[in-house]
Formats: structure tokens, C-alpha cells, sequence
């Protein structure tokens, strides 16, 4: 077994700027949006016993962790969003520089995942946080399983068995990727001893025998599931990986190009130019060095394609089991870093002394920043309206007598961003998003006496239509 190189220090930090250059924009007072009210609710009422009597354990470190940070401080989500996305592109970093032997072709596969809005709503949207959450700890475990860290069984397994718990109560979609990673010590370290091999393979195993304990042993109130088989789903969750393109889309209007620096203060001008610039000038730093690394045999073997290939099926095959997967980007969180996993051994095992040059990499890392702020812009620009309505409808004797015509300008100009977001933003104003009290209907259901208002965007505000 062969030890772990030595990292790069600039490769590290320009992952961290670059990381940071993307998506500090969402580090702003946060704006809540659908499920968001109804955890808000559930906290600020009877705290986190509440959760743990009407869920369990069902997702219940992710959101207790999100909306906890929300009710303390509205910059906090934000920031917590970033700080685990940067963890999670290191750690993914570390697992690509395990796998391949290029330097540079590790690098550009975690700047890929790291810079570009491919999930974005599991950033913005602190519901969706259960996603970016749960594939850091199953990336944490992946990294022990491929022996990233010099550590012995005695802490290796133990550790794995902790990380996959602790993924599984931040979100359940990893279920059956857990249980397939345990097979990577089998497959990887072949000249090991076996029993060493199949005490570190049994670990996301058992850690996945831990959870449905306590997931059946506190179920909270929730109704019984019901398993709905459909097979062709592991295939489609793949196939319709061709829907991340929809991110470039909003480039092609201007209705939704002109937002890209929506509400941006004076502070965040400065701190996105300063970011850019030292982008634009560290990478030349930090990339210079990648060329000079001679790097190792390259370990992209018939059997470690064909075990990513499982592993990628394993990522969607939650879904298989529960009805059928959506195209929401927040799901595509945990599955990209393993399609890049995948995507790289291939390059690798095509092409074993491949060298990514250093101006390719720096511009697919300035493009993906651009298109990152973009998607923060168009989805603030949206939350900001509804928040707006919200206060609106605060200042109404009856607000359940108040008819919302919505302006949909985004979905006029994007018309994939249904499908990017999973529901039309009206439709968050329906899905409970307006919980001011218990007798309040979703004002967009009629009403006999219904008064519509709109959005004026010259003055940005909701007014009463004529």
C-alpha cells in the first residue's frame, strides 16, 4: 500500500479562494422560502424536541444544524453553507489526488464540482442543506476508506463507521452508496492482508446497520413508508445528468443575464473584485506548480471503473426505491462528486499521462464563478419578492382575502429553472411558504372577495392591481 502524497500547498489554497470567489454571495441575511417556515416554526415554538417527536431521527442533524444557525443569526446559514462546501471540495480533492495521477487533472475535477452552480439550491436554500451535509461525512468516509489519512484500523474504522451515521442522519440519499463504498478497500488494496481488508470494507456497513435502528427505533410521527419500486430510475438519475446544463441558460437572455449583480452593496463589489483578482493572479502561482509534478502510476484499472460505475448506480438508487428521481439540483449534490470520480479514472485509463494545462484551468474556475453568481443573483432576486409579498401581507387586515398575480419574469426568461428548482416559483408561495398564523389560507387560492395585487418591478414592491 502505497502512502498518500504530500499535498500541494498552493493547489490547496487556490481551491480555497476559488471556493470562496464563487459563492460568497450567499453570505448575506437569509431570506426563507417554502419548507423553511414550517422548521422555523417547529424550533422557534418548542425547540428541537418538537423535531425529534414528529420526525425522529429522519434528517435530523442536517436540518437542526441549518435552521438552528438561521434562528441565531440570518448570516449564518450562508456561511455554513460555504465553510461545508469548501470541506466537502477539499475532501473530494483528496480522494481524486488517491485515484488519478495527474495533479492537474484532480485539480480541475474538484474545482469542476467546487466552483460551478451544478446544485446550487442545496447552497441557497437551507431546507436542502441535508444534502450538502451528507455528502461531506460520505466523502470524510470515502477518504478513510481509500487510506487518505495514515491511520491504523483501530481509528480508520471506527471513524468510517461515525462518518456514515452521521451522513445518514444529515440525509438518507447515500443509503445504498454507503453500503456499495465499503466494497473500495476490496478493490483498491489487493495486496493487503484480507482481514484488514474486510474489517475496514465492513465499516460503512455496519454504520448503515446503525442508522435503520434508530431510524425504526425513533420514528417520530410519521407515516409508514411505502416502497414504490422503480428500476428504471437508477438509469434515468444518470441519464438526465445532461440537465446540468441548464445552468448557462440565464447567459442566454437578458432578462435574467442583467441580474447577475442583484442587490450586490458596495462591500460585495469590492470583496467579488478583490476574489477575482486573486484568482486570476494566485492561479498562475498555484497552477505553475502543478506542471512541475511527475505524479504516480496511474490506478484507473478495469476493476476500479467498473467499481465507480456501481457506485454511481448506488448514488440514484434511493430513488429507485422511492417512486421515481426529479430533476431538483439540490438532489445532484451527491451524485456529481462521484460522476467526477468516474469521469477522471476514465480520462486517466485512456489517456494515463494526461496534463491539463494551466489556462484551461483557469478559465473553466472564471467562467464557473461568473455562472455561480448568476444562479445566487436569480434565486435572491426570487426570494427577495417573496419576502417582500410576505411583509405585504403582513400589513392586511385579511390577507387570506389578498390574490397574488405573479410576475414571472425568471421562468419567462429561463424556462428551465422550473426544472432546475424542481417547482415553479409560485409555487412556493403555495407550498407553505406564507405561515404568518394558523388561520391564514395561501392567498393565491381564490376567495370571494379577493383583492389581486402585483409586482411592480420599476419600484420593486407589491401593489394592488387597478
Amino acid at each position: 500500500m502505497k502512502p498518500a502524497r504530500k499535498p500541494l500547498p498552493n493547489a490547496w489554497s487556490f481551491l480555497g479562494i476559488a471556493v470562496l470567489a464563487a459563492w460568497f454571495p450567499i453570505c448575506r441575511p437569509y431570506l426563507r422560502v417554502a419548507d423553511d417556515f414550517h422548521f422555523a416554526d417547529w424550533l422557534q415554538s418548542k425547540g428541537v424536541p418538537i423535531y425529534f417527536h414528529e420526525d425522529g431521527v429522519w434528517r435530523i442533524l442536517g436540518h437542526e444544524l441549518i435552521h438552528g444557525a438561521a434562528l441565531a443569526h440570518p448570516l449564518l446559514p450562508g456561511i455554513l453553507a460555504l465553510a461545508t462546501h469548501g470541506i466537502a471540495a477539499t475532501l473530494l480533492m483528496l480522494a481524486l489526488r488517491r485515484m488519478l495521477s495527474s495533479e492537474s487533472l484532480a485539480l480541475l475535477l474538484a474545482l469542476i464540482f467546487a466552483v460551478y452552480p451544478w446544485a446550487d439550491e442545496a447552497l441557497m436554500w437551507a431546507s436542502a442543506y441535508t444534502y450538502v451535509l451528507a455528502t461531506t461525512f460520505f466523502l470524510a468516509g470515502l477518504c478513510l476508506l481509500l487510506r487518505v489519512f495514515p491511520l491504523k484500523n483501530a481509528w480508520a474504522v471506527p471513524l468510517c463507521i461515525l462518518c456514515t451515521v452521521l451522513s445518514l442522519l444529515s440525509h438518507e440519499a447515500l443509503f445504498f452508496a454507503q453500503l456499495v463504498a465499503g466494497a473500495l478497500p476490496l478493490v483498491r488494496e489487493r495486496d493487503a492482508p484480507l482481514r484488514e481488508r474486510l474489517t475496514l470494507a465492513g465499516a460503512p456497513v455496519a454504520g448503515c446497520g446503525i442508522w435503520m435502528i434508530l431510524y425504526r427505533t425513533f420514528p417520530g410521527r410519521m407515516p409508514a413508508e411505502h416502497v414504490v419500486l422503480n428500476p428504471r430510475t437508477i438509469l434515468s438519475g444518470i441519464f438526465y445528468q445532461y440537465t446540468n446544463l441548464d445552468i448557462f441558460e440565464p447567459w442566454l437572455r437578458a432578462g435574467t443575464r442583467d441580474l447577475l449583480f442583484f442587490a450586490w452593496s458596495p462591500w460585495q463589489f469590492a470583496a467579488g473584485a478583490l476574489l477575482i483578482t486573486a484568482v486570476a493572479l494566485y492561479g498562475r502561482r498555484a497552477l505553475a506548480g502543478l506542471r512541475a509534478e511527475t505524479g504516480r502510476e496511474a490506478s484507473a484499472g478495469n476493476l476500479m471503473l467498473g467499481y465507480l460505475v456501481a457506485l454511481l448506480l448506488a448514488t440514484v438508487a434511493i430513488y429507485a426505491v422511492g417512486g421515481g428521481f426529479s430533476l431538483d439540483s439540490r438532489k445532484k449534490y451527491a451524485i456529481i462528486p462521484v460522476l467526477l470520480m468516474g469521469v477522471g479514472c476514465g480520462i486517466e485509463r485512456i489517456a494515463p499521462k494526461v496534463r491539463v494545462k494551466s489556462w484551461v484551468i483557469l478559465a473553466v474556475v472564471l467562467s464557473g464563478i461568473l455562472t455561480t453568481w448568476l444562479q445566487i443573483a436569480l434565486w435572491r432576486y426570487e426570494a427577495t419578492r417573496l419576502d417582500l409579498l410576505i411583509g405585504f401581507l403582513r400589513t392586511q387586515r385579511d390577507p387570506a382575502a389578498v390574490r397574488v398575480v405573479w410576475d414571472s419574469r425568471i421562468q419567462e426568461a429561463w424556462p428551465r429553472s422550473t426544472r432546475h428548482w424542481g417547482m415553479p416559483v409560485e409555487k412556493w408561495v403555495l407550498a407553505n411558504a406564507i405561515r404568518l398564523d394558523a388561520r391564514l389560507l395561501p392567498p393565491a387560492l381564490p376567495h370571494p372577495q379577493a383583492a389581486a395585487v402585483r409586482f411592480d418591478a420599476a419600484r420593486f414592491t407589491w401593489v394592488p392591481m387597478e
